[in-house]
């Protein structure tokens, strides 16, 4: 089941999704995993403050099957927030909102330029908030002043739970984002960086709390020679979290897949 998909639309299509909700309700008749909103070789959209929610219960709806906000592979996607009255833009705004699915965003990047920009969005108890792949150069990923809030993993029976997946990503911007949970114990994973690359790449102004590990950074994202370059940590806030920052070589048995 979907409720939006484009696919293989020709040119500049210009498309504009505003203050919309996409809500599953009734898991009847559903197989297969779900998406509200699928794009394929398409750009640009922009989808503004809209709502991607799973309301059936976690008990009728185990997390890897309660489906995906935004799917996407070679798009070109924007997504903010929107004025709450458009003739008033003093009011607040209404910000993206992704809700208990088992991924918030999913969008993969095959070389073609198209980037993904998120901007002032709520992940809220997403078994995954967002998984970025390949976005590399001029098609790059954009993550500002969002909010990922991670839930237990151990409550909703699956290996590990993370805010922010970047997949082969470099030139990106994360900047000004709130990584957290809530849990009473230290859980999750706020952002992984997964072979980025022997790139200058910056994580910048972010904040992650009460998290397991507040990144993990793993693969290779240096230079190989002479040691200087690469990724950096630049003024993040990082407080009782079980790990602020853990990098390895590969991926932990145990840490999160893609």
């Amino acid at each position: 089941k979907r409720s939006v998909a484009i696919e293989n639309y020709p040119g500049w299509i210009h498309s504009i999704f505003t203050r919309c909700s996409f809500l599953l309700t009734d898991a009847s008749g559903l197989t297969g995993n779900q998406y509200f909103f699928g794009a394929e070789f398409v750009h640009p959209l922009r989808i503004s403050g809209c709502t991607f929610k799973n309301q059936i219960s976690e008990d009728s709806m185990a997390y890897p099957d309660r489906g995906y906000g935004i799917l996407s592979l070679d798009a070109d996607i924007y997504i903010y927030s929107a004025p709450d009255n458009p003739m008033d833009n003093e009011q607040d705004s209404i910000r993206p909102l992704f809700y208990k699915l088992a991924y918030g965003v999913y969008s993969m990047h095959s070389g073609v330029q198209s980037s993904m920009h998120i901007s002032d969005a709520y992940f809220n108890n997403n078994m995954k908030g967002a998984y970025l792949s390949g976005f590399t150069g001029s098609s790059f990923a954009l993550i500002t002043k969002s909010a990922f809030e991670i839930p237990n993993s151990t409550y909703l029976n699956v290996p590990a739970t993370y805010g922010l997946y970047l997949d082969h990503c470099s030139g990106y911007t994360i900047e000004a984002n709130e990584f957290y949970s809530e849990n009473e114990t230290s859980d999750g994973y706020g952002l992984i960086v997964n072979e980025s690359g022997p790139y200058d790449n910056e994580i910048y102004n972010n904040s992650f709390h009460d998290l397991l590990y507040g990144s993990q950074a793993q693969g290779c994202n240096r230079y190989s020679y002479p040691h200087i370059g690469g990724l950096c940590y630049h003024c993040n806030d990082f407080y009782e979290n079980a790990n602020d920052i853990f990098v390895i070589s590969d991926a932990a048995p145990g840490a999160p897949d893609q």
